[in-house]
């Protein structure tokens, strides 16, 4: 029996659907394996294996979708870039979606729960990007958020996103659901020609630290892809934050993304930087990549990442990966 088969049965015991049959007609389960082996590293950590994983499940009908995706773990807690939770014991398992989405009429749709930011350029997920890890901006955007989004698709050149969440940090010693704040975010998605994206993100930051202080300020983001000529597609990407003077965090930063594919070779490269308010240091992360698939779900994919604080060289990193996604 294939495993999505199993896995299928298995989502459906989880959920609680009546027959096994109509469960696993209606559901769709995937996700990905990351197994990461750190060759070498200015730092530390020569010589580590690392691993994680996704398992993604989808629950679709006449009318509202279910989604979860469950983040999975280092239990052994021998990967330094996995924070087990503690006292978990086992295999850690993180949310990272849980939500119903209900849609209205064809070009519209409401959700609840935790989502995938779409604020920012880059996805979370080993499979959303051309290297190791995640990049210097997506640092700095929240990549799960918690609440009500709308979603208004009108025609195939416009997507909009309007969301109502919970606050990114909410203010030390909040103990009533008075005291949490709320946040507001918004994305509009244009494709003005084939090939061509242009997005718009802008996401409000009401946690306070004390009664003016803001952590992340409020934040602007516009990204560009351009995908013209054949096997080579280009982005970039300008963000805008605001936050309280001195604090230390993102202020401003920028990036550039660049992939190209000959005969099954991917060869990318990104390169951003960011500064900080006040002793913040300003960051350049510089990395490159060369990915390669093993059948239609498999890649093994070379990295190496450079990363630099304030012009001095902090590490460099080279990263042999195995990315299996189902």
């Amino acid at each position: 029996m294939r495993k999505s088969t199993v896995a299928a049965i298995a989502a459906a015991s989880l959920l609680g659907f009546g027959a096994v049959g109509t469960a696993m007609a209606d559901t769709e389960v995937s996700g990905f394996a990351d197994i990461q082996y750190n060759a070498f590293d200015t730092e530390a950590d020569d010589g580590n294996f690392r691993a994680s994983g996704e398992v993604d499940i989808i629950q679709k009908g006449d009318g509202p979708t279910f989604r979860a995706d469950l983040d999975l773990m280092d239990a052994l807690n021998t990967s330094p870039q996995v924070d087990i939770p503690t006292g978990t014991g086992g295999l850690g398992v993180d949310i990272e979606q849980l939500f119903v989405e209900v849609p209205v009429m064809d070009m519209a749709s409401v959700k609840a729960g935790i989502f995938d930011s779409p604020f920012g350029f880059e996805g979370q997920d080993a499979t959303d990007y051309n290297f190791a890890a995640n990049g210097l901006l997506w640092q700095w955007v929240p990549s799960v958020i918690v609440g009500g989004m709308v979603n208004v698709a009108p025609t195939d050149m416009l997507d909009i996103n309007l969301g109502y969440i919970n606050s990114r940090i909410n203010p030390p010693g909040a103990s009533a659901l008075g005291d949490v704040a709320n946040d507001f975010v918004a994305t509009v998605g244009v494709t003005p020609i084939e090939g061509v994206g242009v997005n718009l993100g802008y996401i409000t930051d009401n946690g306070r630290v004390g009664a003016t202080q803001s952590f992340f300020g409020d934040q602007f983001d516009i990204n560009a892809t351009v995908d013209l000529v054949e096997n080579l597609s280009v982005s970039v990407d300008y963000m805008l934050g605001d936050p309280a003077t001195g604090t230390g965090f993102f202020d401003n930063g920028w990036g550039v993304h660049a992939a190209y594919t000959w005969m099954d070779i991917t060869a990318a490269v990104r390169y951003e930087g960011a500064t900080f308010e006040g002793t913040g240091p300003d960051q350049t992360w510089i990395s490159g990549s060369l990915s390669y698939p093993l059948g239609d779900m498999t890649t093994v994919r070379l990295d190496l990442t450079d990363i630099s604080v304030d012009t001095v060289n902090n590490s460099t990193t080279g990263t042999v990966q195995l990315v299996h996604a189902y």
